[in-house]
């Protein structure tokens, strides 16, 4: 098991159904037992929200939680939600196509002065879901050695200052909400599908940057666009790995734990 250290961080999974799972038979299961057994018991599911894509990739679902202290994981009341699966749930999950799951560790956030409650650096149980969420996961290009592979310093150090001068260009367009920037802990992919490609430990990225927006319109505006072709051209150098995905607000709930543990 990975070291799940203390501190903020977002349980990510996305999944595909396949040819064997209904989508009523997947949102019922989701809606139902999944995510209420989840946030009715664990406080540190600050927020619960699913997704679905917006730029007719796969998978198509996403569901995205922000934890406030990812020591949970390693815990049993977090792990015995899936050793002890229902029949239901265990069959369900054993039927998709993809299912992936990752835990990430926070890394840095912005705004760092929020002038609102919906422009929170990291979002609370009482905040607003942001309408259209950015998943943007990279890995470094790195350098090799005879003994070891590393990303390079100077790499680093322009990695760095890119996603910080695109993260101020995000915080221009209008609807911004806030951008996060998180590093891989725990990644387990599978999936009828996944199996199949025997594509379980390929690459999905290291680094992910979260970019949120309260309006999905701007996924089609000139400036996000433009924004997105610089940043491409100015990645691709510095990058083996890169996925953008972009996801619209399919339903949200309510972290009952999380706001029961606020009041006391």
């Amino acid at each position: 098991m990975p070291e799940f250290q203390a501190g903020p961080g977002l349980l990510l999974v996305f999944a595909e159904l396949g040819e064997k799972v209904t989508e009523e038979q997947f949102h019922d299961w989701y809606d139902n037992e999944h995510i209420p057994l989840r946030t009715s018991s664990l406080p540190e599911f600050n927020t619960a929200a699913r997704y679905v894509a917006h730029d007719n990739k796969e998978p198509k679902w996403a569901a995205m939680y922000s934890i406030s202290d990812n020591t949970l994981f390693g815990e049993d009341r977090y792990t015995k939600l899936r050793a002890n699966r229902s029949e239901r749930e265990g069959k369900l999950v054993a039927s998709l196509g993809v299912l992936d799951r990752r835990i990430y560790k926070l890394s840095s956030s912005s705004p760092s002065t929020p002038s609102s409650q919906s422009e929170q650096s990291e979002p609370s149980p009482t905040s607003p879901h942001p309408k259209l969420v950015i998943f943007h996961a990279l890995t470094p290009t790195t350098s090799s050695d005879s003994t070891s592979t590393t990303t390079s310093t100077s790499s680093s150090s322009e990695l760095s200052a890119l996603l910080t001068s695109a993260e101020n260009r995000y915080s221009a367009l209008p609807g911004f909400i806030r951008v996060r920037k998180f590093d891989s802990v725990d990644i387990v992919r599978s999936g009828l599908r996944v199996r199949a490609e025997g594509s379980e430990g390929e690459d999905v990225g290291s680094v992910l940057e979260v970019v949120e927006f309260s309006d999905p319109s701007i996924l089609t505006s000139d400036p996000f666009t433009s924004l997105s072709s610089w940043y491409t051209d100015a990645l691709d150098p510095l990058c083996s790995y890169r996925s953008f995905r972009a996801f619209g607000l399919w339903k949200e709930y309510e972290a009952t734990a999380a706001l029961q543990a606020q009041k006391k």
